[in-house]
């Protein structure tokens, strides 16, 4: 490292110290697009203060162990000892019922006006990233101890002035609809199953997630041997992404391979050439 601070304040102060550490590497960058005109840090302001708050409000001070603030070029990780509560994990973490290790601390931050008691903080945190089209934070477990890391990355001008079209019109979407949005950019399709890995949620709240964002002209349902699976109005991703969607000829090529790629695998496992009619469809699923 090239710089190494190590302070006992109070926990308001130190917070705001951290930030201004991060300050020099939290640039701000203006991007004009069409009616809008977006200006974004690095990493969002109202992001990094609940990355910053979550894990001191969590932390186990018993715990002979530092809170630790890394600053990276591409990346910043928060990590504070003590690993989750109760039954939390990170793949529930965004919907489940907060579990304070520290009430007392809580408390007076609530009374300062810093955090909330109704679990907010994970969500805010992920939609500061995603409403500005960035990957959003990773929570992890280490040993004893809980890590966010939040990537660098640049403002998506179009999916920027996608989203503040629709808050003009009174549509406002949730961060599971976010993620899924966000998913369908880099992957052009979604099943029920990864929506409700996506969103921490039940698989039949997931579906209706999809599905109201179908009836709503966002997203096409479409059907076909390897099962149900919805997609990005075509529309709205050319708009977005000044490109038409490839998603027929994806899907025609991996329904071409699914017999190609089950005859190798049998061969590498058994050895042999596999037997049946290969012209039969096969439970293969492509993502």
């Amino acid at each position: 490292y090239s710089k190494r601070d190590c302070q006992f304040q109070p926990l308001p102060r130190s917070i705001l110290c951290i930030e201004e550490h991060i300050a020099s590497c939290n640039t701000v960058a203006g991007v004009a697009y069409g009616n809008f005109h977006f200006e974004s840090r690095t990493y969002p302001e109202k992001a990094l203060r609940e990355v910053l708050l979550n894990a001191f409000c969590h932390a186990d001070y018993q715990v002979n162990s530092p809170f630790m603030v890394k600053v990276y070029r591409d990346r910043i990780e928060v990590e504070n000892p003590g690993g989750l509560l109760a039954d939390i994990t990170p793949q529930n973490i965004l919907h489940h019922q907060p579990a304070p290790r520290n009430s007392l601390l809580v408390d007076a931050l609530v009374r300062l006006r810093l955090v909330n008691r109704s679990n907010l903080g994970m969500s805010r945190m992920f939609e500061a990233f995603l409403i500005e089209g960035k990957q959003p934070p990773v929570l992890e477990e280490v040993g004893e101890s809980v890590r966010i890391t939040m990537r660098a990355s640049s403002l998506y001008p179009e999916f920027c002035a996608f989203i503040a079209d629709y808050s003009q019109k009174g549509r406002l979407f949730s961060v599971d609809e976010l993620l899924v949005f966000h998913h369908l950019f880099s992957h052009l399709e979604v099943n029920i199953h990864d929506a409700a890995s996506l969103s921490q949620r039940r698989q039949k709240d997931a579906e209706d997630i999809l599905v109201k964002l179908n009836r709503e002209g966002f997203l096409e349902r479409e059907e076909d041997d390897l099962g149900i699976y919805w997609t990005l109005q075509p529309e709205i991703y050319q708009a977005i992404t000044g490109a038409g969607y490839p998603k027929r000829s994806l899907r025609g090529k991996a329904k071409a391979a699914g017999p190609r790629i089950r005859n190798k695998l049998v061969r590498q496992v058994f050895g042999k050439e596999p037997r049946g009619n290969e012209n039969e469809p096969r439970n293969i699923y492509f993502n």
